[in-house]
């Protein structure tokens, strides 16, 4: 499991012996551009594949969830036209904000 799956970012508590997540609060407000973004176009192969967008963008499909959040696209089916353009923020910004994110974290614990 990446270090980047969606879990790591939320906020967990133990309720009766099973790992519950906080899903209204994943901190997205840390997420800090610094670095100089990409654009990418959506084309056929990836329409409603946030996926591929990931594995294009960074060579892995991890980040695929901080693309659509960042880009703020909520149905892939609907959101996700041939043509749009979408920003790709730079991997570091990415690994800052998850930095920040396990920072807060334990700091609240």
């Amino acid at each position: 499991m990446s270090k980047f799956d969606r879990n790591n970012f939320f906020k967990s508590y133990k309720i009766n012996d099973k790992l519950e997540y906080d899903l209204l609060d994943n901190n997205f407000n840390l997420f800090k551009i610094t670095r100089p973004m990409k654009r990418m176009t959506i084309d056929r192969s990836t329409t409603a594949r946030p996926d591929r967008l990931s594995i294009f963008a960074y060579g892995v499909m991890h980040y695929w969830w901080i693309l659509l959040k960042f880009n703020k696209i909520d149905d892939v089916w609907n959101d996700m036209n041939v043509s749009d353009q979408i920003d790709i923020p730079d991997i570091l910004d990415i690994e800052d904000f998850y930095i920040a994110v396990r920072q807060k974290l334990q700091e609240q614990n």
